[in-house]
């Protein structure tokens, strides 16, 4: 496997549920288990981390990302609980701002949302569309009861990994291209798990369908 092959299109994804939703079981291959899962989608140069759930995960998949490859356009694709009403269940979108839905060290004179020494209270991505979205690393049920009123910013969607692998870029100075598109499964209220579970597939396809056209221009 190539260490440093910068022809490649780098997909960030989470769950396992999500890469083969997005791109089919029977068409990727596994190149490598640990210390994270890389597929290769087969007859094309694009490739998927798994990075695991949740912004811890996705920060230390984005940094050995960086270590290891080479990588000019990153893609991070997944599933997001909608909350505004610019979002619907099963639709997907891509993200013009991002930021952390439970970091709070205002005690010491950060903004709410802020990670301490970056100096950045969100994150902007290649994106005209005017999405913002909240990430963290709880599954959010009760977004609007737990958060809302401690974010300044209207968010329209939630979701694990994007604002830490956001970080992670910023703090390396990355130059290359980072998009995010993220498909509606829930609607990050009590039945967000069941909603999940149902919606799923159809939010992936979704985020599928924006993809394909976007890397192919």
């Amino acid at each position: 496997m190539s260490q440093n092959n910068p022809a490649y299109i780098w997909c960030l994804v989470a769950m396992q549920e999500e890469v083969f939703a997005l791109f089919g079981q029977e068409n990727v291959c596994l190149l490598q288990a640990k210390p994270f899962e890389i597929y290769e989608l087969k007859q094309q140069n694009i490739r998927i981390l798994r990075t695991g759930i949740g912004n811890t995960n996705a920060a230390a998949a984005t940094q050995y990302l960086l270590t290891k490859h080479t990588p000019e356009i990153i893609y991070n694709l997944g599933s997001a609980g909608g909350l505004s009403e610019n979002v619907a269940l099963k639709q997907a979108y891509c993200i013009e701002k991002s930021m952390f839905f439970d970091v709070d060290v205002s005690a010491f004179g950060y903004a709410y949302g802020q990670i301490p020494q970056n100096g950045l209270t969100h994150y902007v991505l290649q994106a005209n569309t005017g999405i913002t979205c909240a990430s963290g690393n709880s599954f959010v049920e009760n977004f609007q009861e737990k958060y809302a009123t401690k974010i300044t910013p209207k968010i329209d969607l939630v979701e694990m990994e994007l604002a830490g692998i956001l970080h992670t870029l910023h703090v390396n100075e990355y130059k290359g291209v980072i998009k995010a598109i993220k498909g509606i499964s829930d609607h990050a209220n009590h039945h967000a798990k069941n909603e999940f579970t149902e919606n799923l597939q159809l939010a992936m396809q979704a985020v599928k369908n924006i993809f394909e056209k976007d890397h192919a221009n």
